[in-house]
């Protein structure tokens, strides 16, 4: 069985606190593991701050969705980049900025991106341990 849980709220910096503590107390709400509640909460600290900083985008929303296997983060802004976000090819790539979205891609474990006249959105997957018997 899914479940979803949605925030919206001004694209400001205090948004990205918002939406970290957000994630991280649905997640926690809905018994996800330690290890992938963090990364969730990583990975929408960075998308968050990205869409914050380089979107233009007035508002900012991130939808989570837990089923038995993973656990789903899409942030959505309503603004226009310049440029299509791309992972970096290598860690060595970046020296001391713009390092949110290599970091995404190391804790997810799948990252997409689309792209729209009605704006952006980033959704990131992260497996989840399996339940065997007992547990």
């Amino acid at each position: 069985m899914a479940r979803t849980a949605a925030c919206h709220t001004t694209a400001a910096r205090e948004s990205v606190t918002t939406m970290r503590h957000f994630t991280v107390g649905v997640a926690r709400q809905w018994g996800i593991p330690d290890e992938a509640r963090e990364a969730l909460g990583l990975i929408v600290t960075e998308l968050v701050t990205n869409a914050v900083r380089h979107s233009g985008s007035c508002d900012v929303a991130v939808i989570v969705t837990a089923r038995d296997s993973e656990i789903v983060a899409s942030v959505r802004d309503s603004g226009r980049w310049h440029s299509t976000p791309r992972l970096p090819d290598r860690p060595g790539e970046i020296a001391t900025f713009g390092r949110g979205l290599l970091l995404v891609s190391a804790y997810a474990d799948s990252v997409t991106f689309d792209r729209s006249s009605h704006g952006t959105r980033v959704t990131a997957r992260v497996a989840l341990p399996s339940r065997g018997c007992g547990t």
